[in-house]
């Protein structure tokens, strides 16, 4: 790494990194966890694209200027988790037939 660019990790845990950098150019960051779809990157808040390197490992390209990344890993279950917990608010929201019918 040359010296005009520089990172530092905020935060790291088993399913995120949190990194602050300086690049002097749009950059690609190869990051040295196993590619999986389910990776997440977000550069201030705006979603990048995780890519596949080297067969094996995760990159994001990573504008130029003073950013931070958040890459995280999403599993599958967060999702679902998530549409089942929406579908109970809707059926707890919506009044059913019945009750509207005895009124």
């Amino acid at each position: 790494m040359g010296s005009s660019r520089r990172r530092l990790i905020q935060d790291i845990s088993d399913d995120t990194y949190r990194i602050r950098y300086t690049a002097p150019a749009d950059s690609l960051l190869r990051i040295a966890v196993p590619y999986a779809p389910r990776w997440t990157a977000v550069v201030d808040r705006l979603p990048v694209k995780v890519l596949p390197l080297d067969y094996a490992l995760c990159g994001v390209i990573l504008p130029a200027g003073q950013h931070e990344l958040t890459f995280q890993y999403r599993p599958l279950t967060f999702g679902l988790g998530a549409a089942g917990a929406l579908a109970v608010i809707l059926m707890l929201a919506i009044p059913s037939k019945s009750s509207r019918s005895n009124r």
